[in-house]
């Protein structure tokens, strides 16, 4: 009996959340099934087959598997995040560098972002992002003062970030580099990093972008487009052309469902 209460507190405790960040999880998630949905009318009227194929790996295989995680991940409670975040993080490192390992990857559009087992593509840069993130914020809890308060606080920072940034540059990876980055450091400045290190760090990372456009040549070619969209229009601009044609078309409300 008092095993079977055990497990019943257990589980209240670990299904509280912050329902604020749960409401707008969950709106965000319903808006983006709509608008999806609405998108793949196009799809229909072209293919059927393939609108179908869309749906069902999208509403059933990702909503299904991705409900199925948020459950498994509010059944963990947040101590375990805590205790084990740095073999989260490491194995979140090793499986990214795996992907320069011969026979392991796969080498697609000039980039090696993927790896290849059993039949089965995994880009590990996608699973790195969560990881980083509970990282981050383990580090402002267990060293925040010296973080906070010393003159070499960004140092620690600097430590973690580094390792990622450069993986993820090396995999030709500039998207998903910027978005960890630009994650942790939201953890970072709430974490309550002072400013003198928040500015170093923004003008650090100002000088990263700019060497990697300069020696990047299709990163400076995708700036370039999404400055003029004219200038490739059915090319790396025709995505940007499109949006503008339906803010155009629609406004800021756009043109309703379907």
């Amino acid at each position: 009996m008092k095993s079977l209460l055990k497990i019943k507190f257990y589980t209240i405790q670990c299904f509280k959340v912050y329902k604020p960040l749960f409401i707008s999880s969950m709106l965000l998630l319903f808006v983006g099934l709509i608008m999806f949905g609405s998108a793949s009318l196009g799809v229909l009227e072209r293919n059927e087959v393939k609108f179908f194929s869309v749906i069902k790996s999208q509403f059933v295989y990702a909503l299904f598997a991705g409900s199925v995680a948020m459950c498994v991940g509010l059944l963990i409670h947040v101590k375990y995040y805590y205790k084990y975040a740095y073999i989260y993080f490491i194995l979140g490192l090793l499986l990214n560098i795996a992907v320069f390992v011969p026979g392991m990857n796969r080498y697609h559009g000039g980039a090696h972002r993927w790896l290849d087992l059993a039949g089965f593509s995994l880009q590990p840069s996608e699973l790195l992002k969560i990881p980083l993130i509970i990282m981050t914020a383990w580090m402002m809890v267990k060293y925040g003062d010296a973080i906070r308060n010393k003159s070499y606080g960004l140092l620690y920072y600097l430590v973690l970030i580094l390792p990622v940034a450069i993986i993820l540059l090396l995999q030709k990876d500039t998207g998903t580099m910027l978005i960890a980055v630009i994650s942790s450091f939201v953890i970072y400045f709430v974490g309550g990093a002072n400013w003198r290190d928040m500015f170093i760090f923004i003008l650090l990372g100002i000088m990263g972008v700019a060497i990697v456009v300069q020696i990047r040549p299709y990163a400076l070619s995708r700036i370039k487009v999404f400055m003029h969209p004219e200038s490739d229009l059915t090319g790396q601009g025709y995505q940007s052309r499109q949006s503008l044609i339906a803010i155009g078309q629609g406004g800021i409300t756009g043109r309703g469902v379907g």
